[in-house]
């Protein structure tokens, strides 16, 4: 976003830049909601963004939402969108760590709460850490080596090209396990493929504990980033009052457990992580004039 770098569609022969692409996919969610309810206002809208977007980038977004058809936009970080869904600036001085562990990317910001002003006091993040590596790690630490002992696969690892369509279905499989453990102890893991023309059907049980234990490097640097977030604030841990989360992994328990065992901050688990973002900024707009 912000940039000259474009996307060429060959079914329909152009190229789009991100900004145009986002105010197409604005569009068409204007459009779906239109569907459910003709009579809605559908003039202005909050997009929310993330805390490192820089100015141009945040340009970008507000064009996109005006090329789409919206006549009044206001853009809503998504550190202070997930924090307002947890009842944050409601009268009381606090700072609050936000613990947002996507799909793909991990953000940690401190926001805090003023005399009815919020703000993202710093932020920090890994655009290559989240549910993905998660799914990732599942599949190589824990499927392949069970068939690559059992049925003695010499070939089969995700750098083989010719394996990439069963390595899609074991990280389909690997998710599905993944969000069963958010509330169960152990699941079993159904494998359904061909490898070097055998025929392979497996149930694979892990359980949370497997899970943890793969999982305490990555865990360990999301740690690292919140712990480096709060020393460039110039705050000291004593004075974060909690941490919230955001995304679908951190429905995982033992991340809550980790989080208040390294750093001694309560965690706020009131808000349903999925849609915190999403219900922040719907707070969020009834309080502007013009939505």
């Amino acid at each position: 976003m912000g940039t000259s770098d474009s996307v060429y569609f060959p079914r329909i022969d152009k190229r789009y830049n991100a900004e145009e692409i986002s105010a197409r996919i604005l569009n068409s969610l204007k459009q779906e909601a239109l569907r459910k309810n003709d009579k809605l206002n559908t003039s202005a809208t909050v997009i929310t963004i993330p805390a490192h977007f820089s100015t141009i980038q945040a340009e970008a977004t507000k064009r996109a939402g005006l090329l789409a058809g919206f006549k009044y936009v206001v853009l809503l970080q998504e550190p202070i969108a997930a924090a307002i869904s947890y009842g944050f600036g409601k009268n009381i001085n606090e700072n609050w760590l936000v613990y947002d562990l996507g799909g793909g990317t991990f953000d940690a910001a401190l926001i805090s709460s003023k005399d009815g002003n919020l703000k993202v006091l710093s932020h920090n993040g890994d655009n290559f850490l989240g549910g993905k590596d998660i799914d990732s790690k599942i599949v190589d630490e824990i499927i392949v080596p069970e068939l690559c002992k059992k049925y003695e696969l010499t070939a089969f690892n995700r750098a083989n090209s010719k394996y990439s369509v069963e390595f899609a279905k074991l990280k389909y499989a690997a998710e599905q396990a993944k969000i069963q453990l958010s509330s169960l102890n152990e699941v079993n893991i159904e494998v359904d493929i061909n490898i070097e023309n055998k025929e392979i059907y497996e149930n694979i049980l892990i359980t949370r504990n497997d899970l943890h234990n793969i999982l305490s490097d990555l865990i360990k640097r999301t740690i690292s980033l919140c712990e480096q977030t709060i020393s460039d604030a110039g705050i000291k841990t004593e004075s974060v009052n909690k941490i919230i989360l955001v995304g679908g992994p951190t429905q995982l328990p033992f991340i809550k457990s980790e989080l208040e065992s390294s750093m001694s901050i309560l965690v706020d688990t009131s808000s349903d992580p999925l849609t915190a973002v999403a219900r922040g900024a719907c707070i969020f707009a009834t309080s502007q004039a013009g939505i």
